[in-house]
């Protein structure tokens, strides 16, 4: 099987315009519905109301539906930002938790550095849980609770710029959960229960004070969980102790590395626990730790094996697992699908897919978490591609099939770019069609673009440059990175893809003379043309013929784009982009009448509402006229010689059915052809 490149240089492409006007101008239907239901959220809040969207029921959307988050738009999600006034390097969260019981009580001390001159501290807390006191330097201070789910902490006297300060928090009460976000009491095994939480993206409050924000990582934190004997408790980081005293046990767990309040995850259950070991070709050695439901324990110790190879393969691909002082482990919860809390992700089975997108994050999410909700591909579309690689490596025979169904997802996606415009609504977050398949997909293209040597060279330095390690990313840093390692401008790219919506369909129109000469035509018409005009993208095209293929790549950057080439065989057929590279649907391929020189042909004819006038380089036409039978003037057109392509289209819906003349103009001759208006 014989491969090409036909490469036609690109054009020099502008900067990213200015993101969010373009593209909230280019979905303006879109915005407009988005006003129209803030304004009815406003009615649904007033009456208590709350709404959900259905969840799609496909297989491998189930796997994220815990990541969906609640569907019900709320208007106050976002963190306090007055809560800025301060960075936190060290948290203490002590708990209390009963799985009998839904109901949390605790304290949280809070050590932080001032931004700048202030005398009041502000965390975030839902209103459902009461704060009992606050102490600071050991006494009691004045605090409120504010009807925006805020706490409001009085200090006695300011706090410098640059000072190091510190607070503890006391509250308890019911945490909210709804079965999608915040905190929730599962049951397994009939009648056993557990209790978890669901933070992402915006209900850490729902269960301890904190900075919800994505703005501030916390250096280090201690979890200390107190829960009746008979139960386990699991938690980010290494496990320290475990102590019971009079039928309660208090369970300690240390994570020494930055991380971001929604990836701090607890759970209590009656856990069967296990461990599993990745010895890595450095010699360095990786613990594994299961915390399971009793009943599924033999089930999942014979699955969770098959995520050492991916360990050892995410490693090689993206540099270290990102927290290798302390763990990787798994937390089973009562919900299907999963969510990536730092070294310990919680999951509903030990599904593969799942496992893989998971164990992912901890490169992509979580070493690396997006700045903003608006970029939430960088922690979604990499773990499913992820996923995809890993079948592509481990299951080759199966990863035609994995695009073929992520394809047949985005098909399917609403008309709005992979780029979150309205970060207000959980389901347009964590759209799987968008967030997931798309965002996937728009890595897979990446790759196809750059080259594989470019593509994972550029995620590994993205993944080790110490401005963003263990910090928050974005999406122009991580395009800064492909750009500097291929060496392309990646700005259109990212502008019809990433914050761009739609997709082309590829219109190819070819002929092949007895001489093997070959010339295509290629052209697209873009589902979202108030979004995107033109894809510009290389197109794998395969041609077929006296039982020989050969691939070739056409670098097509503008439209009804002309090629010609010369073949070893005579072509029967021609498939556009046969192993899935691109995203694309509803391709056409036409054969058509010849384009040698001189030449000059209408297709298709008989025709409806179009026709096709293709002319050769040496017979250049300037204007055209269509004639009724006794030549009568009906249309006349000059064509721009600027859009020369080697084909004109003429609209013809206009016309009866009937027979009409064609008249052709060049500089220095005409010609008339016959043309057939069909019904």
């Amino acid at each position: 099987m014989e491969t090409k490149k036909y490469i036609l240089k690109s054009p020099t492409y502008n900067q990213l315009k200015k993101i969010f006007v373009k593209h909230m101008r280019s979905q303006c239907s879109n915005f407009k519905i988005g006003l129209l239901k803030i304004v009815l959220l406003v009615l649904l809040i007033n009456n208590n109301v709350s709404g959900q969207v259905e969840i799609n029921s496909n297989e491998e959307q189930k796997f994220f539906e815990t990541e969906i988050g609640n569907h019900s738009r709320i208007l106050n999600y976002f963190s306090d930002p007055r809560a800025n006034n301060i960075n936190i390097y060290y948290t203490r969260l002590t708990i209390t938790l009963d799985p009998d019981t839904l109901y949390v009580k605790g304290n949280v001390s809070t050590s932080f550095v001032a931004n700048r001159i202030t005398d009041t501290l502000f965390f975030d807390l839902e209103g459902s849980l009461q704060v009992d006191s606050v102490l600071y330097h050991n006494s009691n201070v004045n605090f409120s609770q504010s009807i925006n789910n805020s706490i409001w902490i009085k200090l006695p006297q300011q706090i410098l710029t640059d000072a190091f300060d510190s607070v503890v928090i006391f509250y308890q009460g019911v945490p909210i959960g709804d079965g999608f976000g915040g905190f929730d009491k599962g049951i397994h095994d009939t009648d056993k229960y557990c209790l978890f939480n669901s933070s992402e993206p915006y209900t850490s409050r729902h269960w301890w004070p904190c900075k919800q924000s994505l703005t501030d990582k916390i250096d280090s934190i201690d979890i200390i969980i107190q829960h009746p004997d008979g139960y386990i408790a699991a938690s980010n980081g290494l496990l320290i102790s475990e102590i019971s005293t009079a039928g309660w046990t208090t369970t300690h767990w240390k994570h020494t590395y930055p991380i971001v309040p929604y990836l701090i995850g607890v759970a209590v259950a009656n856990y069967s626990v296990y461990e599993d070991t990745v010895l890595f070709i450095s010699g360095d050695s990786l613990v594994i730790l299961n915390y399971v439901f009793p009943e599924y324990s033999d089930t999942a110790k014979k699955y969770s094996k098959e995520l050492i190879p991916v360990m050892k393969f995410f490693a090689e691909k993206f540099g270290d697992y990102p927290f290798m002082n302390e763990k990787y482990g798994h937390a089973q919860w009562t919900k299907g699908g999963g969510m990536e809390y730092q070294t310990m992700s919680f999951v509903g089975s030990m599904n593969y897919n799942l496992l893989a997108h998971e164990l992912a994050h901890q490169w992509f999410g979580d070493k690396l978490t997006c700045g903003t909700w608006r970029d939430i591909w960088l922690n979604e579309g990499f773990a499913t591609y992820c996923t995809g690689l890993c079948i592509e490596h481990f299951y080759p025979e199966n990863f035609f099939d994995w695009k073929k169904n992520n394809l047949s997802l985005i098909e399917q996606a609403i008309p709005q770019s992979v780029w979150v415009w309205d970060t207000s609504w959980n389901a347009r977050i964590f759209d799987y069609k968008l967030t997931y398949a798309k965002g996937a997909y728009l890595l897979h293209m990446l790759r196809w673009k750059i080259g594989d040597e470019d593509f994972f060279s550029a995620i590994k330095n993205y993944l080790s440059d110490t401005l963003l390690a263990y910090n928050f990313a974005f999406v122009p840093q991580l395009i800064h990175h492909f750009e500097n390692q291929s060496g392309q401008n990646l700005s259109a790219f990212f502008d019809q893809w990433y914050y761009g919506s739609g997709h082309p369909t590829y219109h190819l129109q070819w002929h092949q003379d007895f001489e093997k000469n070959t010339t295509i035509f290629l052209g697209q018409e873009t589902s979202n043309p108030a979004s995107i005009t033109f894809f510009s993208m290389p197109v794998p095209i395969r041609f077929f013929g006296d039982g020989k293929d050969t691939l070739i790549i056409f670098d097509n950057i503008f439209n009804d784009q002309l090629f010609s080439l010369s073949l070893s065989f005579m072509v029967d057929s021609i498939v556009i982009d046969p192993d899935l590279q691109l995203i694309s649907f509803n391709n056409t391929v036409v054969r058509v009448p010849g384009f040698e020189l001189g030449s000059l042909t209408l297709f298709p004819n008989p025709a409806s509402s179009e026709i096709n006038l293709f002319y050769s380089a040496t017979f250049v036409p300037k204007s055209v006229f269509i004639l009724d039978a006794v030549g009568k003037k009906l249309f006349s057109s000059d064509i721009n010689a600027d859009k020369f392509s080697g084909k004109y289209v003429i609209q013809t819906g206009q016309f009866p059915a009937g027979l009409y003349l064609i008249k052709v103009k060049t500089e220095s001759e005409e010609r008339i052809l016959k043309w057939v208006k069909a019904n």
